[in-house]
């Protein structure tokens, strides 16, 4: 498979205005913006107050682009976006590609038929979240109470992270961008779509491991699944496996000798194995997926006491004493949060002795920089789902844009040994 990054020479400006600017890919409005130098600092005095036109108007996104003919004569060409905020329309040479209504989904669309080899552009249009928001409001004959929005209440009919209209520990900046990273993703004959290491069971001796994995194919193929420990190159498994067209999953099963097992902060070290899934066809690898696999059993202990009922994580059949702290984003525009940061305040935790990180339902699903960092950390991670101090829609249309988004994310996140519970919201019942 052949992926090409779309990050770079990006332009913006605001619907109906003529200057084009240039613009950050990954970022948001706001941040152009400032990095234009059309706005101040927006955490400085009150500025916040100044910049509330931002989100009232609608801004358009430009990149132009070649290809080379690698890619375009590869069977399957598609257009990645790993984050939209949050309405945008998306077309490539003119044709309208898709329209977006969620921030937290993964945006997929074939792009073969559009492409040229040169001159390609590509152009993003995000409509106001909460002038988007105000029509759907007003077909209701209730209010969908959103406690946190401290402007136009709009946050509970779209589906953008709840902290951007305002909170009680933070400012309200709407953000509109391409937040997460854009790429062409080109293949023939099949590639990996996903895996997932499921850990079936473990004695000191051999941990059994079960590797579900998901394929995209143009046809039926016959091909092999080979699973590489990075560390030592021990070849842990080859087996021949047919694929049928279309999206097809093979399980297979596979073992680690002797494994090491991974512990929360305090208790162990969090011993991770890097594993690498080589798809091959005809003895050649067409493609590659890797992930980190820490070995480790948990059980949410619940039982009936004389106070009422236990809560207690039992991880590697020890309890745990749970310490640790509530994670909001790290800051208001989220693509200029750098690695760094993200290391320093989990290892911060670390050195604080937490072993917990709850990430909280009114921000975003995080980003692999942070639950990379608590798996080698030993930081457990009890994640929420993005619904916060809010009555939420339960329409057709919306629960069925919320279960794409649940689906995307768990898949995303569940090779994660950090990660070992998915709670449905934050203070959603009082309202």
């Amino acid at each position: 498979m052949i992926s090409l990054n779309l990050s770079q020479n990006w332009q913006f400006k605001q619907v109906e205005k003529e200057e084009w600017m240039s613009a950050i890919v990954p970022g948001c409005v706001h941040t152009d913006l400032l990095e234009n130098r059309k706005i101040e600092d927006p955490f400085f005095g009150t500025n916040e107050d100044k910049q509330q036109w931002i989100e009232y108007r609608d801004w358009e996104y430009k990149s132009i682009f070649s290809m080379n003919e690698d890619v375009l004569n590869q069977e399957q060409i598609n257009l990645v976006f790993e984050g939209l905020d949050t309405y945008a329309k998306v077309s490539l040479n003119g044709t309208v590609l898709l329209e977006t209504d969620n921030m937290y989904r993964i945006w997929t669309v074939s792009i073969k038929e559009y492409l040229m080899s040169e001159n390609n552009e590509l152009h993003v249009v995000f409509k106001s979240a909460v002038n988007t928001a105000l029509p759907i409001l007003s077909e209701k004959n209730f209010r969908y109470h959103a406690v946190q929005d401290n402007a136009v209440e709009a946050s509970a009919v779209t589906r953008k992270a709840p902290y951007h209209y305002g909170w009680d520990w933070g400012p309200r900046f709407v953000t509109a961008g391409i937040w997460k990273p854009v790429y062409i993703e080109a293949w023939s004959n099949a590639k990996i779509e996903n895996i997932f290491i499921q850990q079936e069971n473990y004695t000191p001796e051999l941990a059994n491991l079960s590797l579900k994995t998901e394929f995209e194919t143009s046809g039926l193929k016959n091909a092999k699944i080979r699973i590489t420990n990075m560390e030592t190159q021990e070849v842990l498994k080859v087996e021949a496996i047919r694929i049928e067209k279309g999206s097809t999953t093979q399980s297979i099963d596979f073992g680690i000798a002797n494994p090491k097992r991974w512990f929360p902060n305090g208790y162990g070290d969090p011993y991770l194995y890097q594993l690498k899934v080589d798809l091959l066809i005809n003895d050649v690898i067409t493609d590659t997926k890797t992930t980190s696999v820490g070995l480790r059993t948990i059980k949410l202990n619940k039982q009936q006491d004389k106070w009422g009922e236990s809560f207690e994580f039992i991880i590697n059949d020890i309890p745990v004493f749970i310490k640790g702290a509530n994670w909001i984003p790290a800051d208001n525009f989220i693509s200029r949060i750098p690695d760094s940061q993200y290391k320093n305040l989990i290892k911060s935790s670390k050195e604080a002795h937490f072993n917990m990180l709850r990430v909280w339902g009114g921000g975003i699903y995080e980003t692999e920089t942070f639950y990379k960092y608590c798996d080698e950390m030993g930081i457990l991670v009890w994640q929420d789902f993005m619904f916060a101090c809010s009555l939420f829609p339960g329409d057709d249309a919306f629960l069925e844009n919320v279960k794409q988004e649940a689906i995307q994310n768990v898949k995303r996140l569940r090779n994660h040994p950090s990660l070992v519970l998915w709670r449905g919201n934050n203070e959603n019942e009082w309202i």
